[in-house]
């Protein structure tokens, strides 16, 4: 689980890779969380992210809304797998 500020948390489970350049992220969920409340799910799905691209969530109460939460996701490969660590 990954903090987004004090009222936002991304959380996901890794999953398996996809071909050699995609990753399946399970469970991957945004959520709102206020003191004293239970945590809000605002999106929840499975994720197969190219390695090296953004994916980019926008979240807004309504299609008129004056703001969003956005979301952006991205996967890379650690440098021990390019051949570039030890």
């Amino acid at each position: 689980t990954f903090q987004l500020g004090p009222e936002h948390a991304v959380r996901f489970r890794l999953g398996t890779i996809v071909g050699d350049q995609r990753l399946r992220l399970v469970d991957f969920e945004v959520l709102r969380e206020e003191r004293g409340t239970t945590a809000e799910s605002l999106i929840r799905s499975s994720l197969n992210l190219w390695l090296g691209r953004n994916m980019v969530f926008a979240l807004t109460q309504g299609e008129n809304s004056p703001t969003a939460l956005m979301v952006v996701v991205r996967c890379r490969q650690a440098a021990a797998a390019r051949g570039g660590g030890r």
